[in-house]
């Protein structure tokens, strides 16, 4: 009788100890931050889409205070292989900061167990570098971080950044040339263009403009290249209505 009642004693401290560490697990990081990228290898200078996800991953009702977007504080952390990490600002960034002083937002509640979820891209470093976010062939590792939000940091998810070649080559040279690389993203009416750029990125996106000299019969058109399309979100980010190529 009295090794049953030592043997409901212990099973019931053990019962007591696992349910408080759930409590202070959860009450620790209730919070979890996901990332995903549809590719693992980019080119230089193409924007790289990510489904950011912010999860509850507690039992309990958790309240968000800001919204899940570069806009609202989102950081980024690239991490260059065998290089230093890097906070990576976008235009949208920037813009955040400038205006600080903007009331703040209603706070969201996220019931438990579900998720909040939405699309930012790396594109153009507005003020570390003032480049490309990812300027040369490599492996970099992403990470991302909510600081309004318990800091809670993200998975890091890596991806290789390829140079251009044919086409795409010729094509990342016309970006160049013309000044387009803070263009080349869904944040380019963040950024603004003037005429002369505007109408480089209609070419860009063009699938009837040649890369070089006259359009001979073998003419590599500029708007099938994995740049032309970003021109052409770009356009339609500035205002415009674009169509897509009809690949020839």
């Amino acid at each position: 009788m009295i090794g049953m009642m030592h043997r409901r004693t212990a099973l019931l401290t053990i019962a007591v100890f696992l349910l408080a560490s759930a409590s202070v697990t959860e009450a620790a990081a209730p919070l979890k931050l996901t990332l995903r990228v549809p590719n693992r290898t980019y080119l230089v200078g193409e924007p790289v889409p990510i489904t950011v996800e912010l999860k509850n991953t507690s039992w309990r009702a958790q309240k968000v205070r800001y919204p899940l977007s570069y806009e609202w504080g989102l950081d980024v952390l690239i991490t260059p292989e065998g290089g230093a990490t890097r906070e990576y600002v976008s235009p949208l960034h920037a813009f955040a900061r400038e205006a600080s002083r903007r009331p703040n937002p209603a706070p969201q509640k996220l019931s438990r167990r579900k998720s909040l979820t939405t699309q930012e891209h790396i594109a153009f470093d507005d003020a570390a570098r003032n480049d490309f976010a990812f300027p040369t062939p490599g492996r970099y590792a992403v990470q991302m971080r909510h600081p309004y939000e318990r800091g809670v940091r993200s998975n890091t998810v890596t991806i290789t950044v390829a140079a251009p070649t044919g086409r795409d080559a010729d094509a990342l040279e016309f970006v160049v040339q013309h000044d387009l690389k803070a263009l080349l993203s869904p944040h380019a009416r963040r950024v603004g263009a003037n005429e002369e750029q505007l109408q480089a990125l209609r070419e860009l996106a063009d699938a009837n403009v040649c890369i070089r000299g006259s359009c001979s019969p073998g003419f590599v058109p500029l708007g099938v290249t994995r740049y032309g399309e970003w021109a052409r979100i770009a356009l339609r980010a500035l205002g415009e209505e674009i169509e897509e190529p009809i690949t020839p």
